[in-house]
């Protein structure tokens, strides 16, 4: 089963996280979606998806995405947990093959193929579904470091939280490299899509700048250790 994190503060259209809530909501290997709001309440104000698989934790003001994915993911029961933006088109069946490779037990991470889009109808027109998942170890993604932040799933167990002095950038670094450093795989699936808005939602913020830099700071003394 999967466990899914959603941090948002619903500066963006809510067609992307509407859709993946209602095609989550309708899977079976879904057992709960956490959303954290770093709105002050609106994704309850703008959003009408009633299920219980939804927890929502309204936050009073911005904890900021990195410690808003260490509070989704103390909450999380299941053995494989989900973080995703809220600017991701995710089909419900995306999580057969997520499932399917997360039952490797050399498989500490697996990421899906990301497809950049305009809408949903442009996701849906590109959607493509093989039955039985092919996975892959080269570069997509971020060439640097074969890292999709936006979305990714983990071992529960392999969770280990992101210092709290890190609040936007480096979080998904920090998580790939501790999982690789266990001596897993981190793998991306091909055979199926997600598509992604590429929203500005990070560069809303007013102090976006000062905080990059601190994350920077606090990221290279983590390194070191």
């Amino acid at each position: 089963m999967i466990d899914i994190v959603i941090p948002t503060l619903m500066l963006i259209d809510s067609c992307p996280l509407k859709y993946s809530l209602q095609e989550a909501c309708k899977s079976n290997l879904i057992n709960q979606i956490i959303i954290i709001d770093n709105s002050g309440g609106l994704f309850e104000e703008k959003m009408s998806i009633n299920s219980e698989k939804i927890q929502v934790l309204t936050m009073p003001e911005n904890i900021y995405v990195n410690p808003a994915w260490n509070l989704g993911v103390s909450k999380c029961c299941s053995e494989n947990i989900l973080i995703m933006n809220d600017d991701v088109f995710c089909n419900s069946e995306v999580y057969m093959q997520i499932e399917t490779v997360m039952k490797e037990e050399n498989v500490g991470i697996c990421s899906v193929q990301t497809d950049i889009c305009a809408d949903l109808e442009d996701y849906i027109d590109n959607l493509s579904y093989v039955q039985e998942p092919i996975v892959t170890n080269n570069i997509f993604g971020n060439i640097n470091s074969n890292i999709t932040g936006w979305f990714f799933c983990i071992k529960r167990k392999l969770w280990k939280n992101i210092p709290d002095q890190i609040k936007i950038w480096y979080g998904d670094n920090i998580v790939y490299n501790s999982v690789r450093n266990k001596g897993l795989l981190t793998k991306n699936i091909t055979t199926c899509k997600i598509g992604h808005i590429e929203s500005p939602t990070i560069k809303q913020m007013n102090n976006f700048s000062e905080i990059i830099s601190k994350d920077l700071f606090y990221y290279e003394q983590t390194k070191r250790r």
